[in-house]
């Protein structure tokens, strides 16, 4: 058996092309058969006839699989018949059967998203999800698939050839690096117009608007924290970070703004660090001048763009959802590690890389996805790095492992602390549950808002770019050449490239334009370096390289809407941006009225004439929010439903006392069973539970909590607009 493993290696290891190019023939009829079979055979055996499963895409692949399996034996009888292809001269052949060979694993690798459409999960037998669900799994392996087989794996087959690395290429002359005190006033006038663009004074008092639902679902869980749970658990808990959670709440508590305002401009203060960021980190990176644009260009399509200044001198934007800091962690993680390693000798300890890796827990701590996307960019480039002779195998574990315990410096703390509050298993799964209830298929979508918008042609060839950019970067393709070992600039690139290509994939599943800028930080990065640095190393001439770069600019106005950018910024962020800064800061008005849902308003907001939606007028809603917490006092409560609103503007508007109730009824209960789950909880701990508010006194909740107590006492009270039930222990 092992001779056998060894020769097949030793085979594989001295392919030749003829050889790489039949393995395409037969990997397309292969999988074009395979791939007939399974949507045809494992619906049969995992789906009941009650369910009838068929998905749309069934008829799409199996048209795809048919034509597949013919092109592959017309093509493989046609070689066969007219004997070995010829292929250009100029090409490296070690290098294109390295690609061809890819390609062919590639094709066969296709079974897998076949598979992952037809598969049944234990996901898909869990009824009760709160948003659609939809199985995008198998597009989600089609994109890794796609990267894998065209970026990564054809320089890991070039290096593994018999036939030895052709010269390594030609060094590229470096500009001088300049002296930090001589950069100092480029970092200080990006610190202004970052201040300019999205700094203080914001003027958050005089802003008027409905408390919306990204909004809301972030009040319980505050009001839970300031009632002395543990963050992020039970009543505190949440689908978004922790780190961000308990950076919100400790802002608004130490300005004592633990109200509507504080909670917007919490909000404004990570959008206005992440700005910070994202310009120092261009400007130790790129330069200067590199800097500025990549500034420009996120504010128009990243989200850097998120919140803008208004025409009335306050700040406007997606409160309670946007937050750019979800990717920023792998934007300053992987580029400054692979810079690191470039001049770090392998096994010597670099305090640099602890201090990276330290940055890196931090940011995981903040948002689940800086650490998925950290760790993904990371492999990304260490596999191309490896593959190239830049680092070697010893650099790139050292390295890593420095970061790792940097990392755990910072991780030790948080697991210490949920352990000796026993709530370290709760806070582990709550971490992972709405990012894995994502991946399998909860909230997916499709494109929601149709083909004609101008963001779509970035959803759909996103994949593409990064594709052509990761082969630019790593290959002469001009003659095949895998490029060894890589400068600075080009190592640069694909830093930049895998986080962002590791940061896209999660807007595969809920396609929509706000997920999908979302993901969009490291876009500005790429889009600058690779119309400054790649033409320097894939064209010669000077004509050359400026029609590359023409054709950079073109590809990247047609594919993200960039068009009209500069107008657009002077209208809608450098005007207002100058009105805000004339103008006087409104003073602040504090609440007349001593009652919690009024101050929590503050004096600006409570006479909004809408609270959002059909919940009412703000200062019915303030009263009816007055009478609630009147009649429920300081007992332990658990807030049901109420119609009109979310239950944690009912808990922070009302100052209740939440019960200790298991997640979070709007981002954490997000199907059946985990109702489920949380009804049992409850009835543990029913002792705990001192009054229930629900619309209906038939939720489960409610009859569970009137089962223990028969002689509880119901009031009826009005609330956004809406009738509710209170349920009061005796």
């Amino acid at each position: 058996m092992r001779m056998a493993v060894v020769e097949a290696i030793g085979r594989l290891r001295s392919m030749q092309q003829e050889t790489a190019v039949r393995a395409i023939y037969w990997s397309l009829m292969i999988t074009g058969v395979l791939s007939v079979i399974m949507i045809a055979a494992i619906p049969r055996l995992t789906y009941t006839n009650t369910q009838r499963y068929h998905s749309p895409d069934f008829g799409s692949v199996v048209s795809w699989s048919i034509l597949a399996t013919v092109t592959g034996g017309i093509l493989l009888g046609a070689v066969r018949a007219g004997g070995p292809i010829r292929w250009r001269t100029g090409f490296s052949q070690p290098g294109l059967t390295a690609f061809v060979l890819s390609i062919a694993a590639g094709i066969t690798l296709l079974l897998v998203p076949a598979f992952l459409l037809v598969w049944r999960f234990e996901a898909d037998d869990i009824e009760g999800w709160t948003y659609p669900f939809l199985n995008k799994r198998w597009l989600g392996a089609m994109y890794a698939i796609s990267l894998g087989s065209l970026v990564l794996l054809p320089p890991v087959l070039r290096r593994l050839h018999v036939v030895p690395l052709e010269e390594p290429q030609a060094a590229i002359i470096q500009p001088r690096v300049t002296a930090g005190w001589r950069r100092a006033p480029g970092a200080a006038a990006l610190l202004a117009l970052a201040w300019l663009v999205a700094g203080p004074p914001w003027n958050l008092a005089a802003h008027h608007r409905p408390i919306d639902f990204h909004e809301q679902v972030h009040l319980g869980p505050l009001q839970a924290i300031d009632k002395g749970y543990v963050p992020f658990v039970g009543p505190a808990s949440s689908q978004y970070g922790p780190g961000t959670q308990l950076l919100t709440y400790s802002y608004m508590k130490w300005t004592n703004q633990f109200d509507i305002v504080g909670f917007r401009e919490a909000n404004l203060v990570q959008h206005f660090a992440t700005t910070i960021v994202v310009c120092l980190l261009a400007w130790w990176t790129i330069g200067f001048p590199g800097a500025c644009a990549v500034l420009i260009l996120g504010l128009s399509f990243s989200p850097l763009g998120f919140f803008s200044p208004a025409a009335d001198g306050t700040f406007q934007g997606f409160f309670g959802w946007a937050n750019g800091m979800r990717y920023l962690g792998a934007l300053v993680v992987v580029p400054l590690t692979v810079r690191r390693m470039l001049v770090t000798p392998a096994g010597r300890m670099d305090w640099r890389l602890l201090v990276i890796g330290a940055a890196a827990g931090v940011f995981a701590w903040l948002a689940q996805e800086n650490l998925s996307a950290t760790v993904a960019a990371l492999v990304f480039v260490l596999v191309l790095l490896i593959a190239t002779r830049t680092i070697t195998w010893r650099a790139a574990v050292s390295s890593t492992a420095q970061v790792a315990g940097g990392s755990a410096i910072v991780a030790i703390p948080i697991v210490i602390y949920y352990t000796l509050h026993g709530e370290f298993a709760r806070f582990v799964r709550n971490y992972l549950l709405v990012p894995r209830a994502v991946a399998t298929g909860f909230s997916n979508t499709w494109w929601l808002e149709g083909p004609a918008d101008p963001r779509y042609r970035a959803y759909a060839f996103t994949t593409a770019v990064i594709v052509i950019i990761g082969v630019a970067a790593v290959w002469n393709v001009r003659e095949m050449r895998l490029r060894h070992p890589l400068t600075e600039s080009q190592a640069r690139l694909l830093a930049y490239l895998g986080v962002f290509a590791a940061s896209y994939h999660t807007a595969l599943y809920r396609a929509d334009s706000s997920h999908l800028v979302n993901t969009m930080l490291p876009l500005p990065f790429v889009l600058v370096l690779v119309f400054r640095d790649l033409p320097e190393w894939t064209v010669q001439t000077a004509p050359g390289k400026f029609a590359l770069r023409a054709a950079i600019v073109a590809a990247a106005i047609w594919v993200y809407p960039l068009s009209g950018l500069s107008g657009v910024l002077f209208a809608s962020v450098i005007q207002p941006s100058v009105l805000r800064f004339r103008q006087s800061p409104p003073a602040r008005i504090a609440s007349s009225d001593p009652r919690p849902a009024f101050v929590r308003a503050t004096g600006h907001l409570q006479d909004e004439p809408s609270v959002v939606g059909d919940a009412g007028s703000m200062r019915q809603f303030l009263e009816d929010a007055s009478t609630l917490k009147a009649t429920v006092g300081d007992r332990r409560t658990y807030v049901v439903g109420v119609r009109n609103i979310y239950t944690g503007l009912a808990y922070f508007m009302g100052d209740l006392t939440p019960a200790p109730y298991l997640f979070d009824r709007e981002t954490m209960m997000i199907n059946a069973a985990l109702a489920a789950e949380s009804l049992a909880f409850m009835r543990e701990r029913l002792n705990e539970f001192e009054c229930v508010v629900s619309w209906t006194l038939e939720a489960p909740e409610v009859k569970l909590f009137l089962a223990a107590h028969p002689d509880a006492r119901t009031e009826t009270l009005r609330i956004a607009n809406a009738p509710v039930y209170v349920v009061l222990k005796p």
